[in-house]
């Protein structure tokens, strides 16, 4: 047992005691670890305890107590809770106090808090506890130093700049993440020491900065170079120098070392230093270069005017073609076009191939080749042909008018024709519901409109040699095996504006209905069918057709076209005929 004062009246009495025997003053627990009642060391604990349970208000007494008594811990730890407004309100005044008193009694921890709190605050001051923290590094762990070095080299300026790169080394050695600034200072630092033409020097920080990730390094690098080469008299190390400089982009670098390669080309003779040159914008090595390779492309491609190796041809001539040589453009061309017609038409060793056929007159079109225009029109007129017809493939009127508009673009003659001609036998198609075609009359008309809207003349010319065709097959002699020919034919004619052919049509038609009637030219007797063609010549207004027809031996579907094309009632016909 041992005696203490009264915090309140100052008389001794029992430590054990729970308030004052003189006053009745209860002992808190803070008076009984201000009194030395309880142990720091304990109190410390108990404050910890408090604050995993979250009880702040607890730890905070117990902490301030222990401040009040020069507890560095407790000093610290409540400059925190003062900071952060923990169990206690908000003081960063006060909090900045205790965190002073503890960093002053060597609290490594409180340097590096108010180090952090001034960071926005006030550099310099937070320049000055770093440096505290500096100067205890050894009590921090690995990571923490890192951050302490990242920190103060940020913080540095750059009057200060070698301070500033050994700040930024030592905290990317201790793992820290200050690869971007530290890219940043070494180019700074490289740029000024190549503005003072401190070459040697400049190259080593600007090299780094490039290594960090820095691509501005590359110009003042490539500087670096070039003038480091200047001076140098021995020629291997000349030349690796100007190398250098050319791979960071430097102009000049460029130009002498393309006129050093090209001086080496042309005096030992070397294809790969003239190309070398070449690469480096030479202009007399590049065409120097250029008619060498056109050469070789000449011998492999037509030595007595035969292919051998036309991917080796193909090689040197592209390679001589970018180099800027006219004539290798024209060779390029002429054998990409050759291999289009040998592919297109399965020649030389080739098998028929429409798709590299197609590629290879397009390589020819860009080497500007008239003839492989042409004969990729001819390509795609083919393929439209192909899904027009339905040769090899379904008839697909869309991809037919696709190709022989592509076909007509570069200027084929026979896919205007061939494109109207296909838009002819869909209106046909729709129109009668034939070659598999639903009957679908608007569709029928959207095609015929589409086929006068390409060309109303030519949809023009084409009835006409339609009309035509009809009239060779009748100076044949009109029979039962091309009778149904000559009647598409008048009516594809008559339909696509060739005239007005109803003489023709109602000749035709009553010379068929005779043919019928007596079973002439290998036609059937049939009183009937000859009826039908009557009907089909009364229709367009032929009177002695009209006398002739006999209504009453057709169907009410038959009379009633007739009746709709013609405006005559069948029933009169009927009644006036009577008896005839």
């Amino acid at each position: 047992m041992a005696l203490i004062n009264c915090p309140e009246c100052g008389k001794e009495f029992s430590d054990k005691a729970v308030s004052c025997p003189n006053c009745a003053y209860p002992l808190t627990n803070t008076d009984r670890i201000r009194l030395g009642i309880i142990d720091g060391a304990a109190a410390l604990k108990q404050a910890e305890e408090s604050c995993r349970e979250g009880n702040y208000s607890n730890a905070y007494e117990t902490y301030y107590a222990l401040a009040q008594k020069g507890d560095i811990i407790a000093r610290y730890r409540i400059g925190v809770m003062l900071l952060r407004g923990e169990g206690v309100e908000k003081n960063e005044e006060m909090g900045i106090d205790f965190l002073v008193a503890a960093a002053n009694s060597g609290n490594s921890e409180a340097m590096l808090q108010l180090a952090a709190y001034y960071e926005k605050k006030n550099k310099e001051t937070s320049f000055e506890w770093y440096n505290r923290c500096l100067e205890n590094i050894e009590k921090f762990e690995k990571n923490t130093q890192g951050e302490i070095y990242k920190e103060l080299g940020i913080l540095c300026d750059d009057a200060h700049i070698e301070t500033k790169i050994d700040y930024l080394g030592k905290a990317m050695d201790l793992g820290a993440d200050v690869k971007r600034e530290y890219a940043e200072v070494m180019l700074r630092k490289g740029q000024s020491l190549l503005e003072q033409e401190n070459f040697e020097e400049s190259r080593e920080y600007l090299f780094k900065a490039k290594e960090l990730g820095k691509i501005e390094a590359d110009e003042p690098l490539g500087r670096c170079y070039f003038e480091l080469g200047k001076k140098l008299e021995n020629k291997e190390e000349k030349i690796e120098m100007l190398r250098k400089a050319s791979l960071y982009n430097n102009e000049e670098a460029k130009k002498q070392l393309s006129d050093i390669y090209y001086e080496m080309a042309v005096e030992n003779r070397s294809i790969d230093t003239l190309e070398l040159a070449s690469y480096l914008g030479n202009e007399n090595a590049m065409e120097k270069l250029a008619t060498i390779f056109n050469n070789k492309g000449a011998d492999i491609y037509s030595p007595d005017g035969e292919m051998i190796d036309i991917a080796e041809a193909v090689n040197f001539f592209s390679k001589s073609k970018n180099l800027g040589n006219e004539e290798a453009r024209k060779n390029l061309a002429a054998i990409y076009n050759q291999l289009g017609v040998d592919f297109y038409n399965g020649e030389n060793g080739r098998e028929i191939d429409f798709i590299q056929s197609e590629q290879c007159f397009k390589n020819a079109i860009e080497m500007g080749s008239v003839s492989a225009k042409a004969n990729l029109g001819t390509l795609y007129n083919q393929y439209g042909l192909k899904y027009r017809d339905g040769k090899n493939a379904k008839v697909n009127m869309e991809q037919a008018e696709k190709f022989f508009l592509k076909a007509m673009n570069l200027g084929n003659k026979n896919a205007k024709k061939n494109l109207m001609m296909g838009y002819i036998n869909s209106y046909f198609r729709y129109k009668h519901g034939v070659g598999g075609y639903i009957c679908d009359p608007l569709k029928a008309n959207e095609f015929l409109n589409m086929a006068r809207d390409l060309d109303s003349e030519m949809l023009k010319e084409i009835g006409k040699d339609y009309y035509k065709r009809a009239k060779e097959l009748t100076l044949q002699g009109i029979n039962y095996d091309n009778y149904k020919k000559i009647n598409s034919y008048l009516k594809r004619a008559s339909k696509l504006g060739a005239g007005d052919l109803t003489d023709d049509l109602i000749a035709f038609y009553k010379l068929i209905s005779l043919y019928y009637k007596k079973g002439k030219n290998g036609f059937t007797k049939s009183k009937n069918k000859s009826n039908i063609y009557m009907r089909k010549a009364a229709e367009l207004g032929d009177r002695e057709a009209l006398k002739k027809y006999k209504p009453t031996k057709h169907s009410k579907k038959g009379k009633e076209a007739f009746e709709r094309f013609t405006g005559i009632n069948t029933t009169a016909i009927k009644k006036s005929t009577k008896g005839k």
